[in-house]
């Protein structure tokens, strides 16, 4: 039989490890994950595809992605007095590395979606069914927030507005 003490220990391992999750998700979704894209479609049902990650990440679809690689690249000219071939240079090598990061998107975000996947299963499995129920709640309400656009930051779990 277990003792008391040893019930709350495994209470607050499980709370600590699910804290460490949400944290780590959350870093995870702020950093590399933010973007919503026209381009992507949402082969998962729903849950915010076409997020993407890396340098203009965030950015809607190609004339907004080109209004701000123009402002960069006019930022770029005017501090550090580009010439006319350097500025086409620079430009021509921001579009590339667009074209690579949209391509090494296509290939990380499923792994990326299957850690997070397989994280939210191995959570689910080890809570009771009114958790999962509360848990699977909470998930739509972030993932509502995401999709509108919300900041989370500074929100502890159970002081949701």
């Amino acid at each position: 039989m277990t003792t008391p003490r040893s019930r709350i220990m495994a209470l607050l391992t499980v709370l600590a490890v699910l804290g460490v999750g949400v944290a780590i998700g959350v870093a995870v979704d702020r950093s590399l994950l933010r973007r919503q894209s026209d381009r992507s479609h949402d082969h998962r049902g729903g849950r915010g595809g076409g997020r993407s990650f890396g340098m203009m990440g965030d950015l809607q679809d190609t004339a907004t992605r080109n209004r701000m690689r123009g402002r960069i690249v006019k930022r770029l000219t005017d501090e550090l007095a580009l010439t006319a071939v350097q500025v086409r240079q620079v430009d021509a090598i921001f579009a590339t590395r667009e074209r690579q990061l949209d391509t090494l998107r296509a290939h990380i975000e499923p792994r990326l979606d299957s850690l997070r996947d397989g994280m939210q299963v191995a959570i689910d499995s080890m809570l009771t069914p009114s958790q999962r129920v509360k848990a699977t709640a909470m998930r739509a309400r972030w993932q509502d927030r995401r999709r509108r656009g919300g900041d989370d930051r500074g929100r502890r779990l159970g002081n949701e507005r």
